[in-house]
């Protein structure tokens, strides 16, 4: 959570606010006194009802725009971030996100490693998805209103120039635990500056951290 936050609050000139959105549900007291002494903005919603969660957000930010990243990418390269910012600003995209495993429509053999998820959508949109969409799993994955309906929404997938689906950055399971805390060991103080390109050659060059990175699952991602 620290490394993400710290991440973007390095973007300059593209976001105005950087903020965790969490649940109400007691067992994230714990985390909301963590974010309290670090002085780190939050908002707290429906556990369950995310897409309410970030309806709720947005308003009280006054956001035209919600970039969502997830707290479990600790290797997240802010780079790509600020690019798919960019391109969904200049395009005047309802969604744009990056191809990268999880969450959005996938572009075959042109994935970023599973890790490296970032989503920009505008707060209008969801706004009308939130009023539209009654399926429980579509609102706890947010945005799958948006991007599983193309042909009602503009939406753009930031598709990698190589494929490296085969990477895993994301932080889900004891082992994906043991790559990272590994993988940040090695870069040492360089490690939060790290493009997903750097940290792609860092691995490659390191058979023990190649050995020690787990397996995607066969798929990761939503299907019509």
């Amino acid at each position: 959570m620290d490394i993400i936050y710290r991440k973007l609050k390095s973007i300059t000139g593209l976001l105005d606010e950087v903020a965790v959105a969490t649940s109400e549900s007691q067992e994230d007291d714990q985390l909301i006194s963590h974010l309290t002494r670090n002085s780190f903005k939050f908002f707290r919603g429906p556990e369950s009802d995310v897409l309410t969660r970030f309806l709720l957000l947005g308003r009280q930010f006054n956001a035209d725009h919600i970039v969502r990243v997830t707290a479990d990418c600790p290797m997240l390269d802010v780079q790509l971030v600020s690019e798919t910012i960019q391109v969904h600003l200049s395009e005047r995209n309802d969604y744009t996100a990056v191809c990268a495993g999880a969450g959005t429509k996938m572009i075959k053999d042109k994935a970023f490693p599973n890790g490296m998820d970032c989503e920009i959508f505008s707060f209008s949109v969801l706004e009308s998805i939130s009023a539209e969409c009654t399926d429980e799993a579509l609102r706890e994955h947010v945005t799958p209103g948006i991007w599983l309906r193309p042909q009602v929404y503009k939406c753009r997938t930031i598709a990698s120039p190589a494929d490296y689906s085969e990477y895993r950055f994301t932080l889900d399971t004891p082992a994906d635990l043991k790559f990272l805390s590994e993988f940040f060991d090695l870069a040492g103080i360089d490690a939060e500056k790290m493009s997903v390109y750097e940290s792609i050659s860092l691995i490659d060059g390191n058979q023990r951290l190649k050995d020690l990175m787990p397996k995607n699952p066969a798929e990761t991602y939503w299907k019509d």
